[in-house]
C-alpha cells in the first residue's frame, strides 16, 4: 500500500477598494490538504482544510473499501530543482510504462522543488495599494475605482512513499478594479485586469492612463465588415477544450478526430499545456505528481494538431502521451475534466503584431459562445479604436462573429502579452462587425 499527500497552500491579501479609497484589508491563509492511499487497483482517499491527525489517514485508508478504480503507473528517477528565475535542471530518468490492463504507475522517485525570490510583505503592499487608488483618484477624478487588487503566496507540494517530494511555489498581484464614470448610468463603465509578480505604481497608472484618457473620445466603427479585434483575457477558448479532449474525439464529438498531423489552423497557432513560470499559480507537477520535459507540451503546434491533452489513466486508455494534464482542486479525484491550455505567443507587443494596421482593442466582452458548428459569436461592451501603437478613442457598443477555423485560420493574427496594456494575454484576430441597432 502506497500513501500520498498532496497540498496546497495559499496565502492572500486583500486590499478591498470602495468609493476611490481603500475600505478594508482582508487576509486568508488556507492549507488544504488531500491524502491518498493506493492499493494496486483502487485509490483511497479524504481531503481537509488546516493540519492533519492521525484520524485523516485512517479515513483515507478506510476509503480503499468504497472501490474507486486507479490502476496509474508509477513515474520514478527525475531529480529537478528550479527557481521563478528559471535556473532549471534538466528533466531526466522519467520511466512511463503502458499497459493493455491499464495497470498505471504511481508517481514516485521525484525530488524537485520550485522556490521564489519574492517577499510577502503586508505592509509594504497596503500601502501601495492606498497610493495606487490615491494617485488614481487625483489623475482621474471624473471615475469611481471600486473592486480590489490581491497579494497571492502559493505552494504546492505532493510527497509519497516511493521517494517522490514535488513543491511549488509561486508569488503574484491580482488587479482587478471597475471603473465607472461618475455620470455613467452603468454598473461599471471598464476595468483594469492585470497580474504581475510586481507592483509597480508608476506601470499601473500608465497602463490604466491608455484607457481613461481617450473615454471620453468618442469614435465611429471602422467601415470594414471585418477588422482585427485585440481580445485581452481570452475566455472564447472553450470549444478548443471541448475538441481537444481526448474522450470527445474518441467519441467523434470533436472535429479533430482522426486528425493528427494534419494542418488545421494557421501556422502561427500553437496550443500547449504550459506548467512553466509563465503561467500564474501552476506548479510543475499536475494533481497526479505528472510531469513534462521542459514542463511544456504542444498539443497544436504551428497549426498542426499533435494529440489531446491526457492524464495518466487517458494516456493508456487511448495510447497517447501524458501531458500533464490532470487539473482540479485539491479534493478531486485526478481527472481532465478541468484541464487548461495556453495560446504560445508570437510577438512580444501589439505593436510588432500590428505594426499600423487599424484594430479594435477590447476591454470588456461578456456573453459570448459558440454554436454547434464552431461559429463564435459575442457582444462587445466596451471597446476602443487602436492603431499605431496607440489607443484613439472609445467606440459604441456592437457584435464580433467568426467561425473558428477562420479565427484561428486565415483571420488568425498573432497572441502576445504586451506589459504596456497588462499581463494577461492577447489575442488578436479578425472578426466580423455587427452594429448594434
Amino acid at each position: 500500500m502506497i500513501k500520498e499527500l498532496y497540498i496546497k497552500r495559499e496565502k492572500q491579501i486583500i486590499a478591498n477598494i470602495l468609493n476611490n479609497k481603500i475600505n478594508k484589508i482582508s487576509r486568508k491563509d488556507r492549507k488544504n490538504n488531500s491524502i491518498r492511499y493506493y492499493d494496486g487497483s483502487n485509490i483511497g482517499f479524504y481531503s481537509f482544510l488546516g493540519e492533519d491527525n492521525k484520524e485523516y489517514y485512517e479515513k483515507a485508508k478506510n476509503n480503499l473499501r468504497k472501490n474507486i478504480k486507479y490502476e496509474e503507473e508509477i513515474t520514478k528517477n527525475i531529480v529537478r530543482k528550479n527557481s521563478i528565475n528559471y535556473e532549471e535542471e534538466i528533466t531526466k530518468n522519467i520511466v512511463r510504462k503502458n499497459s493493455i490492463n491499464y495497470e498505471e504507475e504511481i508517481t514516485k522517485n521525484i525530488v524537485r522543488k520550485n522556490s521564489i525570490n519574492y517577499e510577502y510583505n503586508e505592509e509594504e503592499f497596503i500601502n501601495k495599494a492606498k497610493k495606487l487608488i490615491f494617485e488614481l483618484n487625483k489623475k482621474f477624478p471624473e471615475f469611481i475605482f471600486s473592486n480590489n487588487i490581491k497579494m497571492f503566496n502559493t505552494k504546492y507540494e505532493l510527497i509519497n512513499d516511493l521517494n517522490t517530494d514535488l513543491y511549488d511555489e509561486d508569488f503574484f498581484y491580482l488587479f482587478i478594479i471597475l471603473i465607472k464614470h461618475r455620470k455613467s448610468i452603468n454598473v461599471f463603465d471598464s476595468g483594469f485586469l492585470d497580474i504581475s509578480r510586481e507592483f509597480n505604481i508608476r506601470d499601473s497608472i500608465s497602463k490604466i492612463s491608455k484607457i481613461l484618457t481617450k473615454f471620453e473620445i468618442k469614435v465611429d466603427l471602422p467601415k470594414e465588415s471585418k477588422i482585427p479585434i485585440i481580445f485581452n483575457n481570452v475566455n472564447f477558448d472553450n470549444k478548443l477544450i471541448q475538441w481537444l479532449n481526448p474522450k470527445n474525439i474518441e467519441a467523434g464529438n470533436s472535429e479533430l478526430r482522426n486528425k493528427e498531423g494534419k494542418q488545421i489552423f494557421n501556422s502561427k497557432l500553437n496550443i500547449t499545456i504550459n506548467r512553466t513560470k509563465e503561467n500564474f499559480d501552476t506548479p510543475f507537477f499536475d494533481l497526479e505528481g505528472s510531469v513534462i520535459e521542459n514542463d511544456k507540451f504542444y498539443l497544436i503546434k504551428n497549426g498542426i494538431f499533435i494529440q489531446g491533452y491526457a492524464d495518466k489513466a487517458i494516456s493508456s486508455k487511448y495510447n497517447i502521451k501524458n501531458t500533464a494534464a490532470a487539473f482540479g482542486e485539491y479534493n478531486d479525484l485526478p481527472s481532465i475534466d478541468k484541464a487548461q491550455i495556453h495560446f504560445e505567443n508570437t510577438a512580444d507587443s501589439l505593436k510588432k503584431l500590428l505594426g499600423s494596421e487599424r484594430a479594435i482593442y477590447v476591454d470588456i466582452y461578456q456573453g459570448g459562445d459558440y454554436n454547434e458548428k464552431g461559429d463564435y459569436s459575442t457582444p462587445i461592451q466596451s471597446a476602443y479604436l487602436y492603431e499605431d501603437g496607440e489607443i484613439i478613442g472609445r467606440l459604441p457598443e456592437f457584435s464580433a462573429y467568426n467561425n473558428i477555423y477562420e479565427m484561428f485560420g486565415k483571420d488568425f493574427i498573432g497572441v502576445c502579452i504586451d506589459n504596456e496594456f497588462g499581463g494577461f494575454k492577447n489575442i488578436v484576430t479578425k472578426m466580423n462587425i455587427a452594429r448594434s441597432k
